[in-house]
């Protein structure tokens, strides 16, 4: 037990007798990382960030409008915002496009500016330092052009390059809002980029979801329908001019009893006509058979039957006459209601077609109000995005996060120091001490002689 705490008591003495001996080296390392940690920050470029909001609402390039008849009487379809609504308008802020109108609109001279040589010795020695860190990352890049690893851009090219990769836009967490960021040396130059950015945006927007159609073409279809549902009434009129008829169904019905009752008649006519044929007949055969009987009696009968036989016939022929009677006034009502029904299907079909033309005419007159409307607000320049939160720059840069680095940068020199210490420790393989000699060489010390700076006045 006591040999356990002797040999801890060394251990901790060990460590302390190690940090002391290298504590030289320690603070050199601690104090170099430090400078430098602390000369990279100095001259680190700052990075600062614009940041706007921007509020997407139910707009007309929501609502589909057709351009044929629709089966149903909906006529304007409108939609829910969806989420993929808000990802096209995120499409087209970072799309190339509008980021090439932004550099051609401010300038590479404008977005790169030239660097003023400051008067105060800080600033001065910082500029200093700047160029250099900037001429050696020009010579790095110099020769990564001439062994083909990288490719020479032109200024043009580098600022939209530039701001492609430090432009963002994200929709906001169960919301309708997009919200920007671009990162840039200069908080004014990225509050001037992310402001023009938004207003390009805006024109883009309008001329993405303009209703491309003209006005003109449905001016010229509404006038066509105009005209067309304006010969099918005119057409009803005439019909009904021409025909005269004031209720198909009264007059149907009438045509319909009429024929029923005249058919009736027309088969009791024949029924009379047969009967009046057999009492001819049976007249014809009595009056031969009282031809052979030669008697007074037989002379008067047979004179009564030739008058009965007489007015039969002519009861026969008037009956003919007015069953032919009866069959072209039968002929001729049946000719009405034949031609009642080609009114009917007529008539049915101008009304479908006016019903047509009408709903035809309404859409598009509809359609062209809505073009009219949509033409103004285009020119009027109003559309469905709002900005809530206008391009603003921060204050203070976002980059670099100077007391986290230097907190790490000094945690970091400390290790590095102390692991530096054990590590030349481990590799010296010298004795030292009188515990080494007892440890190492299981030998007694004697005696120590304690080492002495040497006085600049001994011999």
């Amino acid at each position: 037990m006591m040999e356990d705490e002797t040999t801890n008591s060394i251990s901790l003495r060990d460590l302390y007798y190690t940090l002391f001996k290298h504590k030289v080296s320690i603070f050199i390392i601690i104090f170099t990382m430090l400078f430098t940690v602390f000369g990279g920050l100095y001259v680190w470029p700052e990075t600062y960030e614009a940041s706007a909001k921007l509020l997407v609402k139910l707009g007309r390039e929501n609502i589909a409008i057709p351009t044929a008849p629709p089966s149903s009487q909906q006529r304007v379809l409108t939609t829910d915002l969806t989420k993929e609504d808000i990802n096209s308008e995120i499409m087209m802020l970072t799309n190339r496009f509008m980021i090439e109108k932004v550099v051609k609109k401010l300038g590479t001279d404008f977005l790169f500016p030239k660097s003023i040589k400051p008067t105060t010795l800080f600033k001065r020695i910082k500029y200093e330092l700047g160029r250099i860190v900037i001429k050696l990352r020009d010579f790095v890049f110099e020769i990564l052009y001439r062994i083909n690893f990288k490719k020479r851009l032109s200024p043009y090219e580098d600022a939209v390059l530039g701001i492609q990769k430090k432009f963002s836009a994200m929709q906001s967490m169960d919301s309708d809002v997009i919200e920007l960021q671009l990162r840039w040396s200069n908080p004014y130059i990225a509050e001037v980029v992310l402001d023009t950015l938004i207003k390009f945006y805006f024109e883009y927007h309008l001329e993405t979801h303009k209703i491309d159609v003209e006005h003109e073409f449905f001016q010229r279809q509404v006038e066509i329908i105009k005209n067309r549902l304006k010969d099918s009434e005119d057409k009803l009129e005439l019909l009904k001019q021409t025909e005269r008829i004031t209720s198909y169904e009264d007059q149907s019905k009438f045509l319909l009893q009429q024929t029923s009752n005249l058919d009736a008649s027309f088969k009791n006519t024949q029924t009379e006509i047969a009967a009046s044929i057999n009492k001819i007949n049976e007249l014809k055969k009595q009056m031969s058979s009282l031809m052979e009987a030669i008697t007074p009696g037989a002379n008067v009968i047979y004179k009564e039957a030739e008058r009965n036989l007489l007015l039969e016939e002519v009861h026969v022929k008037s009956l003919n006459a007015k069953m032919e009677t009866q069959k072209q006034h039968i002929e001729s009502y049946q000719k009405d209601l034949e031609r009642l029904n080609q009114y009917d299907i007529e008539l049915k079909r101008l009304k479908r077609q006016i019903q047509i033309d009408e709903d035809n005419y309404n859409l598009y007159n509809k359609v062209l109000e809505e073009t009219r409307i949509s033409t103004m607000l285009d020119n009027e320049r109003i559309v469905n995005i709002k900005v809530i939160d206008p391009a603003a720059g921060s204050f203070t840069p976002v980059k670099p996060r100077k007391i986290l680095i230097f907190s790490l940068g000094a945690a970091l020199s400390f290790f590095l120091g102390i692991g530096f210490s054990f590590l030349s420790e481990y590799f010296d393989h010298s004795i030292k001490t009188a515990e080494d000699v007892k440890r190492y060489l299981n030998l007694p010390v004697l005696a120590t002689v304690r080492k002495t700076k040497k006085s600049k006045f001994s011999m």
